[in-house]
């Protein structure tokens, strides 16, 4: 199970708990997000563009969250007990003695193995409450308890208390201030990404603030640590593509307008309070997305000379320009990264192919899957799509499944000779 927001940071942290008294007591993880693309809208009206990873995603058997374990009649007799020893301790020693904080965390991870994730829940709260009564409200001890309660919100699908037990564990976290640590910087990552998500399945109607928050604070982040010759080298790359990343979701969301062999010429539908009187953070995020091309591609180019491996941010910056319209921008640093790499240009990728875009399905309302047969054509465009169900649902539908990938954009693949047309089968699960 992922226990805080992605399973890189999960990966790191075991390490850091690992051998622990405390690290005992915790579940293995089985869950990672998934890692999504996001995609510039396609026709020319602009009208009801989609995003890859938000409602279309690939299936990934080792993200699948496990099936849930049966208990058993003895399992709920054991628990029983469990409450009745908890009880019995909570009398002799007091309601906050640090021996409950123990005895709650291991009965927790046995309640949440036999399936009962609200017992569990209501016990990890417990010990979460303990600790810091004991420890104080900053102490370390309690991240792990976190981790594990956020876990269960998410397979519970409970985005409303996940949200604010990350907001918690990022000012326990440091909030984005220095000084900074691997862990510090870690967390700030995966609370952009966090926000990310949820501005991918939420509605923007009333949000310019917090929308306009996502992208200050990513900014300065960025900038701070892409600067600072301790961090750089190692975390620049990942704060400018988590930066790049709100700037597509800005422009999915407000621009309109595009030209599929043109760059993006404007906003008709700027971003407005329910009253159509734009405040000042509204007139600002429609700022921010009639600039949001040269944003971005001064965000690639300043941030290369920062990082060791140029690639990536390079090949991001083509991804930028072939998004934007601006082919010939984009053909240029392609046909220069694939003599080096052609493997990378064999098949098409859906744009933006960025990590830190993220939507775990656990938050879905619902799944089918479809199989999808289509041509990617030399410009990125989906042609000739055939679309079915596979898990047969009587009240399923492949059209909206349908509309959405024809308003994909990809990267094309590439031969010895240049761009070509290329015929994809994919499995794809949509998510509502």
């Amino acid at each position: 199970m992922n226990l805080l927001f992605d399973q890189t940071w999960l990966n790191k942290r075991l390490k850091t708990w690992q051998g622990s008294d405390m690290s005992r007591l915790f579940l293995n993880p089985s869950l990672a997000l998934i890692v999504v693309f996001l995609i510039a809208p396609l026709t020319a009206s602009g009208a009801d563009t989609k995003v890859f990873g938000v409602e279309l995603r690939f299936p990934a058997s080792e993200s699948s969250p496990p099936e849930a374990p049966n208990t058993t009649s003895r399992d709920l007799v054991s628990l029983r007990e469990a409450q009745d020893r908890l009880a019995t301790l909570q009398a002799e020693k007091g309601p906050y003695h640090p021996d409950l904080s123990h005895m709650l965390l291991a009965e927790a991870e046995r309640a949440r193995s036999v399936g009962q994730s609200r017992q569990a829940l209501e016990w990890y709260d417990w010990a979460l409450h303990n600790i810091r009564v004991n420890n104080g409200l900053g102490d370390p001890a309690q991240l792990p308890v976190l981790e594990e309660i956020m876990a269960l919100q998410r397979q519970m699908g409970d985005r409303e208390a996940l949200s604010g037990r990350i907001e918690y564990f990022y000012r326990i976290m440091g909030s984005g201030r220095r000084p900074y640590s691997p862990t510090r910087l870690e967390a700030s990552l995966a609370y952009l990404r966090w926000h990310q998500e949820l501005l991918m399945v939420e509605s923007w109607q009333g949000e310019s603030r917090r929308v306009l928050q996502l992208y200050e604070g990513g900014k300065l982040l960025q900038e701070r640590v892409c600067t600072s010759e301790k961090w750089s080298r190692e975390f620049c790359e990942a704060f400018t593509l988590a930066h790049l990343g709100t700037l597509y979701l800005i422009e999915h969301h407000l621009i309109t307008d595009s030209v599929i062999d043109g760059p993006a010429e404007g906003i008709n539908q700027p971003f407005v309070s329910p009253d159509m009187q734009p405040n000042p953070s509204e007139q600002r995020l429609n700022q921010l997305a009639k600039t949001a091309y040269s944003a971005g591609a001064r965000l690639l180019k300043t941030n290369i000379k920062y990082v060791e491996n140029k690639t990536t941010l390079e090949l991001a910056l083509a991804d930028w320009y072939w998004f934007q319209g601006r082919r010939g921008q984009a053909l240029d640093i392609y046909d220069r990264l694939r003599k080096g790499q052609p493997p990378m240009f064999s098949d098409p990728v859906p744009l933006p192919a960025l990590p830190t875009l993220d939507r775990d399905p656990q938050l879905s309302e619902r799944i089918q899957t479809v199989s999808a047969v289509f041509t990617v054509t030399d410009g990125g465009r989906v042609t000739d799509l055939d679309v079915e169900l596979v898990d047969n649902e009587a009240d399923a539908s492949v059209i909206w499944v349908a509309r959405s990938l024809r308003r994909l954009r990809f990267r094309p693949a590439f031969n010895d000779q240049g761009r070509i047309d290329q015929k994809v089968q994919l499995t794809l699960q949509a998510m509502r």
